[in-house]
């Protein structure tokens, strides 16, 4: 998610898919013994649509405040 995001792709997290496994399979083709755990929809940001103002997308922490390498 954060290689599509680094190249200019939005990304949503979509574990509600999981409430749906027989659509999911169903148009994704994937076969009745695989899980469906999650989907990730993956796409251009139209950024004129006002739920993409940045005003609805969080401050993000540094990387380098997140790892820590001994």
């Amino acid at each position: 998610m954060l290689l599509a995001i680094n190249r200019g792709l939005g990304i949503m997290p979509a574990h509600s898919m999981v409430s749906y496994p027989d659509l999911v399979r169903k148009y994704a083709k994937i076969p009745e013994d695989e899980a469906v755990g999650m989907a990730i929809a993956v796409g251009y940001i139209d950024k004129n649509a006002e739920i993409n103002d940045s005003k609805f997308i969080p401050a993000r922490v540094p990387f380098e405040k997140n790892l820590q390498i001994n």
